[in-house]
């Protein structure tokens, strides 16, 4: 129990303020030692905003384009570089070198380039404990391309940069950050060698005076497009590769910035929420890396519940925004594919015919890869079907791409394109130095448009190894780097090999009998590697009998006659019809195209050129019958 001596030390350790108001009376306490550690802190801020301000104030030329980093800091009560400590210790070595003080990162969209020379303007403000010639430094950041538009005469841009560099050398503690430091290659020219090039005009000036320091950023795509080439000016930078966050780091980041969310929207997030957004970033936000995809979705999460009305976060709000950031349906994100994968499979029953049981192994494997207990796969699917030509295998596929994701998500590759040595940097682009090195790769550039899909590899025995190799990275990883070394993923796209590697003279054509399961897998086995094949479901496709044929014959009429129904017209047919037709088609070891092309030459191009005829538009009626074993279309 206090005495009353010790009641009054304590009471006096205290100090209350008390605020009026018309509607009631509050008093805060404050512990006095808070209030002094409050004033202190307000003190050095104060104290070192007059110093970033005047420093900045003497820039006089650079403050016309530049941001001060560092007063922005201030306001900030932490770093932004939680988890770069790595990194961050790089840049204040490297900024301390008497030979080459100056940086250059490298990184795909969405690492934190920006963040992590933000974070380092924080610390050189508040960490005591760096070395003494870098405290209090400044860091003023400027954009080349807005630089660079203002500049209207020859010479002007070059007298610019001599200026600035003078500036920061004479202020000194200056530190200039210029962000996409690739357009300064493109600065008033895209020839490197052009005399008025920014590069090429700061590239005597920054080994001169060690008195100003650079920090440039830009993406490895830009950095091999503009930069590379300039073998002089990027030796003059130490060069720091900054790659994605963790999964672990990143829920770190998210939940150190969880206040700061949270006081922006106005709106109650609860921790809980962090790690799926992560994860739901990571699966499904291809277009961006860890970790500014994961905060773009919570921050589009939050605005979500915002225009909901909500005061606190619900997930919901970031199966949403998951939407409008990926354009993917927001069942992948409620994982309800059951009864879309149910009426899918009656689709595919309906519109694929004699294949019933190489759908429902089909629709099967997806409805496991779909699921929240399905095994995490590098992919949503890796299918091989086999089978005959024409018998199904990519009508499958393009059929169920287009009302599963919908149209235009469904890419075919012919692998017999793709035989040659060297065919594969077609798919991920050429390597720089050769010739359309500045182009995508078909492959890859498909995936990154297309959050979703399906691919097909058609007759994939066909393609060199070199593709083959290249396909085994996406079976096992679920990713490719393009030749411009960005990292594609491919962990909601579903790849279907096709083959025909079993079709040989004796089982081409009719038949009532499947292929040899033993005799298939040794084919397979003497032209894929057995780690290949181990990473596919293998799906075989059986050869069409005489009673499909005629459903398929049937179904195009089908087909013909919706074509039909917008144009007010009726189609009767025979069932000698169907026989004829069924004569006509005498190459049936090509399968369903063949037939297809026998039915568009004997009864689509009739109708088609009677349609020129100006009485058309008055028929409603085609009657089609076999008169002389010739074909006889009654119209009326």
């Amino acid at each position: 129990m206090l005495s009353n001596k010790d009641k009054k030390q304590e009471e006096s350790s205290y100090f209350a303020l008390n605020i009026n108001n018309d509607n009631n009376n509050k008093k805060i306490v404050f512990k006095k030692e808070n209030l002094v550690l409050l004033y202190n802190q307000s003190k050095q801020k104060q104290s070192i905003s007059s110093i970033a301000n005047k420093r900045f104030d003497n820039l006089e030329t650079l403050k016309l384009w530049g941001t001060n980093l560092s007063i922005q800091c201030l306001e900030k009560k932490n770093s932004s570089i939680s988890n770069r400590e790595i990194e961050t210790e790089f840049l204040l070595q490297s900024l301390s070198s008497k030979i080459c003080p100056n940086i250059l990162i490298l990184g795909d969209t969405g690492v934190g380039k920006t963040e992590l020379v933000k974070g380092l303007a924080w610390k050189l403000i508040y960490d005591k404990t760096i070395p003494n010639h870098l405290q209090n430094n400044i860091i003023v950041q400027i954009n080349p391309s807005d630089f660079a538009s203002s500049t209207k005469y020859v010479g002007e841009l070059e007298e610019k940069i001599k200026k600035i560099i003078k500036e920061c050398s004479s202020v000194g503690n200056v530190i200039l950050f210029i962000d996409e430091i690739h357009g300064l290659i493109r600065s008033g020219s895209t020839n490197i060698n052009d005399p008025i090039n920014a590069a090429q005009i700061l590239k005597p000036l920054i080994t001169s005076d060690n008195r100003i320091k650079i920090i440039g950023a830009t993406t490895y795509v830009e950095y091999h497009k503009y930069l590379e080439k300039d073998k002089a000016f990027v030796r003059r930078f130490q060069i720091l590769d900054l790659k994605p966050t963790t999964i672990e780091e990143t829920n770190n980041i998210l939940q150190s910035e969880l206040h700061n969310f949270e006081s922006f929207h106005n709106i109650f997030i609860d921790k809980i929420f962090i790690e799926k957004i992560v994860y739901f970033s990571d699966i499904y936000i291809n277009s961006s890396n860890f970790p500014d995809k994961a905060l773009k979705l919570l921050d589009k999460s939050c605005i979500k519940a915002n225009f909901s009305n909500k005061k606190n976060l619900e997930e919901i709000d970031i199966y949403n925004a998951l939407v409008d950031l990926t354009k993917l349906p927001i069942e992948y994100f409620y994982n309800n594919f059951s009864a879309k994968l149910i009426s899918m499979e009656k689709i595919l029953l309906e519109k694929i015919i004699g294949q019933d049981k190489a759908i429902v192994s089909f629709i099967k494997e997806l409805k496991i890869a779909f699921s929240d207990i399905g095994s995490n796969k590098s992919t949503k699917g890796n299918f091989l079907f086999t089978g005959s030509t024409g018998v199904g295998k990519t009508e499958l596929a393009k059929i169920f791409a287009e009302h599963f994701h919908g149209k235009n998500k469904y890419l075919r590759l012919d692998m017999s394109e793709y035989s040659n040595t060297g065919s594969y940097r077609q798919l991920i682009g050429a390597t720089s130095g050769l010739l359309g090195s500045d182009e995508g790769g078909q492959l890859t550039d498909w995936v990154k448009d297309n959050t979703n899909g399906v691919i097909i590899f058609d007759e994939v025995e066909k393609a060199h190894q070199e593709v083959i190799n290249l396909l085994l990275q996406i079976l096992d990883a679920g990713r490719l780097t393009d030749n411009k070394k960005n990292t594609v993923s491919f962990k909601n796209i579903i790849i279907i090999l096709t083959s025909n590697i079993f079709v040989t003279q004796k089982n081409i054509g009719f038949s009532f009998n499947d292929n040899s399961s033993s005799e298939l897998d040794k084919l397979l086995e003497e032209r894929f590697s057995k780690e290949f094949l181990s990473r596919l479901k293998i799906i075989d496709f059986n050869l069409l009998v005489h009673n499909n044929f005629s459903d398929i014959i049937i179904r195009e009429f089908s087909d013909l006659q919706e074509k039909l129904n917008k144009k007010s017209k009726r189609i009767f047919y025979t069932d000698e019809v169907l026989g004829f037709l069924l004569l006509e088609f005498k190459k049936p070891k090509l399968g369903v195209r063949e037939l297809k092309r026998v039915f568009e030459d004997n009864i689509i191009y009739p109708i088609s050129i009677r349609s020129y005829e100006e009485d058309w538009i008055h028929l409603k009626v085609i009657n089609i019958s076999v008169i002389d074993r010739t074909l006889f279309f009654d119209y009326q």
